[in-house]
């Protein structure tokens, strides 16, 4: 019986912990409950089906619940399609040939070796997108659960923070978009394995970092692995200093983890970086942040701007306008929402950090740099507001230490007064102004109609708006709406806001248990973070607004494509509807010349997007790359040609100039460069019998013929090899208009033949007189490189496991 209560004793603690990591299990089941049990769709399938042509006059007026989420279908969703496809293929370095005429998918930082697409090959999608989500978030709960354990923190105030950094604003409006849940899942695992290194003086604590490193490398994209290392240097730095460990040590140790991390991940840095430098040397990068000036004044307007992380809702989003508007921000970028008494606890510790043990110290600077650098320095074009992240990161840690010593006293809390007093009166101040607004537009319905009429002046012409004038209209409504004080937007979060500052201003006169006491903070920071999650994301019924929903037009070009491909206007013409969006053709297995991409290697689409304009379609440039539809919102394309041939919503026209996928040229020009190849192209006076060649690039003899005769036959079509057989009277090139990128390999009958870069960005061979096959594999040695150093890397993590698990066995064996 003493044993048993003595076991009981010892596991007691571990019971408690698992009760607190079960709860964050529950708050996620309650959030996501309709995706998860009742199959609904966290994808914003209502914008796609009632706002895009050609389904909007069959699925109703146009609506969106949230058209911020607009990417979750363009990037996110489609990613994963083409995951799976990769995965139930058996391969990682696949090749997407069905945009941008052929794309190296896999390098492209997309979360393609996210160690969570294993649930791609347990279950069917859109279902196992929720789910990846799902865990993605758990697992961030529970890493800043164990990091804040681990640096001393009570129970409560673990989960209570823990849930905060689960639930945080940079999560919630990038949860479908993946990239910050899949990078920053693993983070707080990183940091909690960096603290026990300089705790216990044991390297494999510090080996355990470099593995959690190289899960955040697997989810990340550039920018986000760039952010985790200006985390991992910084609190690595504080820790360093906190612990007494010399200078050289910090580089020492900073360096070895990001040297272990980067070999476990070079099967995904080596084909990163190849995209990158193809990119940067013959491509285009794609960034709307780029283009978008941010001036000194948005800038300061960005700052003013900051209090409302304290209350979201103010923002105004999802169904109604957003006031991030006014600073040139995005809303989806400017979020830093992590829960009221957490952040503000967060803020106060910031400005007396003196006050904070030296370890945590590092988490106020992150604090610090992560909201300034991205609003204050010329760093924004690369970092965006998304650097929030840092900040967030920093305020969980930095706010759990400081709200800890609050709750018991250790710190004097005369010197939290004057920030809950402000604290206090600020909410009253906004409470009156929203109350006040609202009782002077129900005085004066004619200033009420002039902000209509304004809003809806400004609103049309952004993104989605031209086409549909009732969402337009609805938005505005929804704004009056949101504001309004009747609406659950402003009840909820002032209902919640008003408990909490209650509970920080009795602190002193709590009589009952500090246990119940951090209760009421906790179901006030989860009913706001429940409601401010389910009225984010959609959770739509599939039956009404169905992922990819059959067309009349979908099913002519899916049965007359043949092996070609389509080119979709993207134009934003007055009045009509988006046709589309991209990527998504490629789902049902249409072929396009353009995608949504940010990194373009050396391809036509930036040229195409510039120089096919209505009066103008290019149909000679748009054939060459194998186009044989355009698909428009307009009738406006009245040229030699192109034939009209299905007039629905949208309307398609047939290209009379479409050349074959792979088809034989007999004659060749060398012009100096390619930008001289690009120039010929654009012109009006593209050869037709010609392929073109660049001095720059290597390429075989010339060939001059008056032969025609030939046959081009395929034999297999895939992702990752195609095959053809071509017969050839005359010696000439097959040129392929996919997308020239290292990694191709052509073999004619058999026997590797090289690959020359010809009309700008396609691959052409050369062929001797007679029959040939010809099959072409991708095999990009930049991937099969960084698979041998991965293998190396893990071979080399069992080897040291092993060899530490013998020491410790040897020296337990010499200790008895």
């Amino acid at each position: 019986m003493n044993t048993w209560k003595n076991l009981s004793r010892d596991w007691a603690p571990w019971w408690k912990d698992t009760i607190c990591v079960l709860a964050l299990a529950i708050l996620l089941v309650i959030i996501f409950w309709p995706p998860l049990f009742q199959r609904h769709l966290l994808l914003p399938t209502d914008e796609f089906d009632t706002m895009t042509l050609p389904y909007s006059a069959e699925y109703g007026p146009p609506q969106a619940y949230n058209h911020n989420l607009t990417d979750a279908l363009m990037q996110s969703y489609p990613w994963k399609v083409y995951e799976q496809q990769a995965l139930h293929r058996g391969t990682l370095a696949y090749w997407n040939p069905l945009i941008l005429n052929g794309y190296p998918q896999y390098a492209s930082s997309r979360q393609s070796f996210d160690l969570f697409n294993v649930l791609l090959l347990l279950f069917d999608l859109p279902f196992a997108f929720t789910l990846l989500i799902v865990l993605q978030l758990f697992v961030a709960g529970v890493g800043m659960y164990l990091l804040l354990r681990w640096h001393g923190r009570g129970r409560l105030i673990a989960l209570l923070f823990a849930s905060a950094w689960m639930l945080n604003g940079m999560f919630l409006t990038h949860a479908l978009n993946l990239w910050a849940t899949a990078t920053f899942c693993w983070v707080p695992f990183l940091l909690a394995f960096l603290l026990k290194f300089y705790q216990q003086q044991n390297s494999k604590w510090g080996f355990c970092s470099a593995l959690l490193l190289a899960c955040t490398f697997f989810g990340s994209t550039l920018q986000s692995a760039a952010y985790v290392i200006i985390i991992l240097a910084a609190i690595n730095y504080s820790y360093c200093h906190a612990f007494g460990r010399p200078i050289r040590s910090y580089f020492t140790s900073t360096l070895s983890i990001v040297a272990v991390a980067i070999a476990f991940t070079a099967i995904m840095w080596l084909p990163t970086i190849e995209l990158f430098l193809e990119v940067t040397l013959h491509g285009k990068l794609f960034s709307p942040t780029h283009e978008t000036p941010y001036t000194l004044f948005d800038r300061l307007l960005s700052i003013a701007l900051i209090p409302v992380f304290f209350i979201p809702e103010l923002l105004g989003q999802v169904r109604s306008l957003s006031l991030t508007s006014i600073a040139n921000v995005h809303p989806l970028d400017f979020s830093g929402s992590l829960g009221f008494v957490e952040l503000l606890m967060a803020a106060w510790a910031v400005f007396s950090m003196k006050h904070s043990s030296k370890d945590i110290r590092g988490y106020g600077w992150l604090m610090i740099l992560g909201f300034l650098l991205p609003i204050l320095t010329p760093l924004y074009a690369w970092l965006y507001h998304r650097f929030f992240i840092v900040a967030l990161l920093g305020a969980t840690v930095l706010g759990a230490e400081r709200f800890e010593a609050f709750v018991y006293r250790t710190i004097s809390t005369q010197q939290f007064k004057p920030w809950l007093k402000w604290a206090t009166r600020l909410c009253a101040l906004i409470a009156i102004f929203i109350l006040v607004l609202n009782v002077t537009f129900t005085l004066d319905p004619h200033l009420k109609q002039s902000v209509r009429e304004f809003s809806f002046a400004r609103t049309r012409g952004t993104a989605f708006a031209d086409g549909n004038d009732i969402w337009v209209q609805s938005r505005i409504e929804g704004t009056f709406h949101h504001y309004s004080v009747l609406s659950l937007w402003m009840i909820v979060p002032f209902i919640v806001i008003a408990g909490s500052l209650l509970l920080l201003w009795i602190r002193a006169r709590w009589k009952y248990s500090i246990n119940l006491y951090l209760l009421c903070f906790l179901a006030l920071s989860w009913i706001h973070s429940i409601f401010f999650w389910h009225a984010w994301l959609p959770m739509l019924d599939a039956k009404q607004f169905p992922l990819l929903p059959q067309h009349s037009s979908i099913q002519f070009l899916q049965s007359h494509s043949d092996n070609n491909r389509l080119y979709l206007d993207r134009h934003l013409w007055t009045g009509q509807q988006y046709v589309f969006l991209d990527n998504l053709p490629s789902l049902y297995g249409l072929s396009t010349i353009s995608a949504y991409e940010s990194e373009v290697p050396a391809s036509f689409y930036p040229t195409v997007r510039g120089i096919v304009t209505p009066s103008k379609p290019h149909a000679r440039l748009l054939g060459l790359l194998g186009v044989k539809y355009l698909v428009t919102a307009q009738v406006q394309y009245d040229t030699n040609g192109l034939t009209r041939v299905d007039s629905g919503r949208m309307y398609i026209y047939q290209n009379s100039y479409v050349r074959p996928r792979a088809s034989m040229y007999y004659n060749s020009r060398s012009l100096k460069d390619n930008h001289s190849v690009l120039t010929l192209l654009e012109s009006d006076s593209i050869p037709e019998k010609e392929v073109l060649f660049s001095e720059e690039d290597e390429h075989a003899q010339p060939v001059h013929s008056n032969d025609t005769n030939s046959n081009v036959r395929w034999l297999l079509n895939s992702n990752e090899k195609i095959s053809v057989r071509a017969q050839t009277a005359s010696a000439g090139y097959l040129v392929l208009s996919d997308t020239y990128y290292p990694g191709w390999v052509c073999y004619i009958d058999g026997k590797e033949h090289p690959i020359y870069r010809a009309n700008y960005a396609m691959r052409a061979v050369f062929l001797d007189p007679g029959t040939h096959t010809i099959t072409f594999e991708f095999q990009p040695l930049s991937f099969r490189i960084g698979l041998w150093i991965s293998l190396l890397a893990f071979a080399g993590a069992c080897l040291y496991a092993l060899i530490t698990a013998t020491r410790n066995r040897n020296k337990k064996i010499d200790e008895l």
